[in-house]
Order: structure tokens, then C-alpha cells, then sequence
């Protein structure tokens, strides 16, 4: 797994790549409002119908529910059948229309046609959405009233052949009890007075067709009261009003979709980007990078202007590098890139020794001039302060160097990076031990282990990495006021007086 993956997760991209989240928030937010006030407005109305289920209760309750499930089902997949709307768009339901002039075809009305069943309850809402309140309320109703009439012919379709066979039975019944009648009658005329007719087999004919034109006529009954029934299966509970305010657009739904969406592709570009973008956020990447367990973290802003917390940071550092190697004479500080400033860090690291009472020497090795300043410090510490270009031959000139009588207890050396300036490689062989300076948000991970494994192949033990936060790009002063203690001296060195050397004014 990479080392740097290891280091990246969503907390780290939140908090580093929080302006890539709250723009893309800001955007698909500000984008969904302007998308809710430019877009037409759509009404619904709403018809309001009632499936009667009572019929199917004898059959128990889990038939009755089973089954009224399935009506429903069936009357909502009715209402955007091809019959029903064409039925509806027929112009028979808009006549005395709160909405004049209303018209519709199948095409443009079906899309618009909705139906759901009230939850928990047996009615069923048919909605239809249009420019217009009133017009959406016609529809709406149009649809409606056309459910119920097609209900209406569906079942009388579906109940014609019965009844059409029970009416023609009824008929032939009826002529077939007018013609036995007819039969008694004559052989009762027939006969003479006194004597019994001989019309007991047709009056028993007669009987037995007076009980089928009976049970023919009360299936006929029963076939009404089916009808009758099944066409009351769907009644129109409450017609469509005019909806108040449309329906689409919805400003706050839209503005929390887009505020979702944003959060989503937000953070998704933040963990992309901060998985991409190799700049160091934080002391354990430099830690990883450089290859150091110690790490320094210390504010330019502060370092610059010799602040008590910055001496601090740099007494701590120090007296951990004495703790780690107690014969520590000579430091070398090496940017880890072109864009890292490495005197300040020099000269913080020499202040904190001066305040131990040694004597320091600050080697500028990166300077294009050569310049030396000198100040005195409490108990006879002293730091010397040299900026030393090079000589030619990418080193640093001896007379830049510590005393050879001994006169300095530490040297510290500052070199550019070794990407864009040999010195750094070139005075490895005379320190102890390297730090490395990167800074917060501008030096790259890869730039600190290219450079920690420069140095490492020259000979010198990398021992810490210095992390500087704040402003990477940040100009160097030129113009501050005179400094008021030794610790200011030791960062603004361009202000103290200064001796050039030989030939020098």
C-alpha cells in the first residue's frame, strides 16, 4: 500500500480540502435555487375515489384483503389506460369546466396521469399535473368521471351474455306458459259439462314451467343486484379542487437535493483531489517522508519575528538532538525544495543554543553575497552570523567557516535544496547530522524523500525535519524595525551592522 494513501483518509481530506467542499456544496446549492426559480410552475389536482371491499368480507380476512388489493390494483392501472383517458379527453367532462377551454389528447395526457391508493385506506388518488390550477382540477376530474363510466361499461360488457341468455330464456318461458295455457283453456272448452278434461299432463307442464320462468327470473334479479354492485365497487368520494400552490417547483426540495448532491460530489472531489495532490499537511507525513521521528513544528509568522513560543519550539528541538547525539558540533539545515526558507530555522536553532550559553556560528550557505554579522549575547555567548556564497566550485569558502582555534561550540550551516544547488551534498562530509525544513501546504512529499535519500547517499544521518506552517510564498522583509532583543537580531540579521569582508566597505 502506498505510504501516502496510508496517511490520506476522509477526515484529513475534510479538513485540507474544505474549500474544494464547500464550493461544490455552494454551486449545486446555489444552482438548484436558481433552477427552482426559473422553472415553470406545475399544479396537481387531485380526485378522490373509494373502492368498496365490503362484498368480499364473508369471504374471510385474508381473502377480502387479497382481493380488495387487487381491485385497487386494477382501478389504478385503469387510470391511464388508453380507454379511460381517451374517454376523458372526449370533451364530455369539461362542460360547465372552472377551467374554459381545457382539452387534452392521449398523448399528452397519459405522461401527466397519476394513481396511488391512500395508505391505510381503501380510496384511491388520481392526480393529474398541468400549467394551471384549474386546469389541473378539470383533468383531474375528467379522468375521475371517466373511471366511473368505464367501470360502468366494463361490466356491463362483461355481464351482457348472461343476461342476454336469461332474457332470451325468459321469453321463450313465457311463450312456451302462454301456449300451455292456451292448451288448458281449449280442452277445458272442449269438454262436456260434467266430465274432468283431460289436462292434468299439461298442467303439470305448466307448473314446471311457471317454476323455470321463476328461478330464470330470479337469477335475472340477482344478475341486477351483481351489476348494481359491481358498478358501485368505485365511487367518486371528493372531486379535484384547485391546488393553492403548484406542486413543482419545491424550493426547499430542491435545495436539499442540490445541498445532498454537493455533499456527495463534494466530498468526493476532495478525497480524489487530496488523494492526487502529494503537498504535506501535517507533521506524520513529514515524519514518513523524511524518514524522522523527531519533527518540528514551528509558525513562519512567528519564527520571523522571534516570538517567545518559536524560541521555545527551537530549545525543545535542540535539547532533543543533544539528547540523541550529546557530542553534537555541527548541524546542516537543507531545504526540502526551492520554496522552502531555510535561514530563519538556522537562525532559531543558533538563538536557542546562544541561550544555553554557547558560542554559535550561522552559516548562510545559499546567500549570492558575502556578508558577516556578529552579536553578543548573555554570559559571553556569542552568534556569529555569516552569509557565505559559493565558491565556484559549488562549496562554501573557508573563511565562512568556525574558527579553527575552537572560538565556536556549534555550527549551524543552511543549504538550498539539493534539487537546484549542490551545496548541500558538497558540505554533507563536514556536519554532524541533517534537518530537513519543508513547509505546510507547499512542499511536496515527494520532494522531502528525494532530498532525505540525497543526503543520505552523501554520508549524513538525516536526525529531524523542521515543518514550517503559514505562507510558503511569503516575501522576505527587507524594511522592519530595529530589533529589540537578541532573539530578533538572530532572525532579522539583514538589520544588525554588518562587516564585508576584505576589500569590503
Amino acid at each position: 500500500m502506498d505510504e501516502k494513501a496510508a496517511l490520506r483518509t476522509v477526515a484529513h481530506a475534510i479538513r485540507h480540502r474544505s474549500y474544494v467542499l464547500v464550493a461544490i456544496v455552494a454551486a449545486f446549492t446555489l444552482g438548484a435555487g436558481l433552477f427552482a426559480l426559473i422553472r415553470p410552475p406545475v399544479y396537481q389536482g387531485t380526485a378522490l375515489l373509494f373502492v368498496d371491499e365490503r362484498h368480499n368480507s364473508s369471504q374471510g380476512f385474508d381473502l377480502a384483503l387479497q382481493a380488495g388489493e387487487l381491485l385497487s390494483a386494477h382501478f389504478i392501472q385503469a387510470a391511464t389506460s388508453q380507454p379511460v383517458l381517451a374517454r376523458a379527453c372526449s370533451g364530455a367532462y369539461f362542460n360547465g369546466s372552472d377551467a374554459p377551454g381545457v382539452s387534452c389528447t392521449t398523448t399528452t395526457l397519459g405522461p401527466r396521469v397519476s394513481a396511488n391508493t391512500v395508505r391505510g385506506t381503501a380510496y384511491i388518488g388520481v392526480s393529474v399535473t398541468a400549467r394551471s390550477p384549474a386546469e389541473s382540477a378539470a383533468l383531474a376530474n375528467a379522468v375521475a368521471g371517466s373511471m366511473l363510466d368505464q367501470n360502468k361499461a366494463d361490466i356491463d360488457q362483461l355481464l351482457a351474455p348472461t343476461r342476454d341468455y336469461l332474457q332470451s330464456e325468459l321469453k321463450r318461458l313465457s311463450t312456451a306458459i302462454a301456449a300451455e295455457q292456451a292448451t288448458i283453456s281449449k280442452l277445458q272448452a272442449q269438454t262436456p259439462p260434467g266430465q274432468p278434461a283431460p289436462i292434468a299432463s299439461d298442467q303439470a307442464q305448466l307448473a314446471l314451467l311457471q317454476s323455470q320462468y321463476a328461478a330464470t327470473y330470479a337469477r335475472s334479479q340477482d344478475l341486477v343486484i351483481e351489476q348494481n354492485r359491481l358498478t358501485g365497487s368505485l365511487t367518486l368520494v371528493q372531486a379535484a379542487l384547485a391546488p393553492a400552490k403548484p406542486i413543482d417547483p419545491d424550493p426547499f426540495r430542491y435545495l436539499a437535493v442540490g445541498l445532498v448532491a454537493g455533499l456527495c460530489l463534494g466530498l468526493a472531489a476532495a478525497l480524489l483531489i487530496d488523494r492526487l495532490d502529494d503537498r504535506l499537511f501535517e507533521t506524520d507525513a513529514l515524519a514518513l517522508a523524511a524518514g524522522t521521528r523527531l519533527v518540528v513544528s514551528v509558525s513562519q509568522k512567528e519564527s520571523a519575528s522571534g516570538s517567545p513560543r518559536s524560541s521555545q519550539v527551537y530549545a525543545v528541538a535542540r535539547a532533543n538532538l543533544l539528547a540523541q547525539y550529546p557530542n553534537l558540533r555541527k548541524v546542516l539545515i537543507v531545504a526540502a525544495s526551492e520554496r522552502d526558507r531555510v535561514r530563519p530555522v538556522a537562525a532559531g536553532l543558533g538563538m536557542a543554543a546562544v541561550k544555553a550559553g554557547q558560542r554559535v556560528l550561522v552559516v548562510d550557505a545559499g546567500a549570492n553575497s558575502y556578508v558577516m554579522q556578529r552579536q553578543g549575547g548573555k554570559s559571553g555567548a556569542l552568534m556569529t552570523i555569516v552569509s557565505a556564497p559559493n565558491n565556484g566550485e559549488a562549496g562554501v569558502d573557508d573563511e565562512a567557516l568556525a574558527d579553527r582555534d575552537g572560538k565556536y561550540e556549534l555550527t549551524v550551516t543552511s543549504a538550498p535544496s539539493p534539487d537546484h544547488d549542490p551545496t548541500a551534498v558538497l558540505a554533507a562530509h563536514r556536519a554532524d547530522i541533517a534537518i530537513i525544513v519543508a513547509t505546510a501546504r507547499s512542499t511536496r512529499f515527494s520532494d522531502v524523500r528525494r532530498t532525505a535519500e540525497t543526503l543520505r547517499l552523501a554520508g549524513i544521518q538525516v536526525a529531524a525535519s523542521v515543518f514550517a506552517v503559514g505562507r510558503a510564498d511569503e516575501p522576505r522583509p527587507e524594511s522592519e524595525a530595529a530589533p529589540t532583543d537578541l532573539l530578533e537580531v538572530a532572525v532579522n540579521q539583514w538589520r544588525l551592522p554588518t562587516w564585508r569582508g576584505p576589500g569590503g566597505s
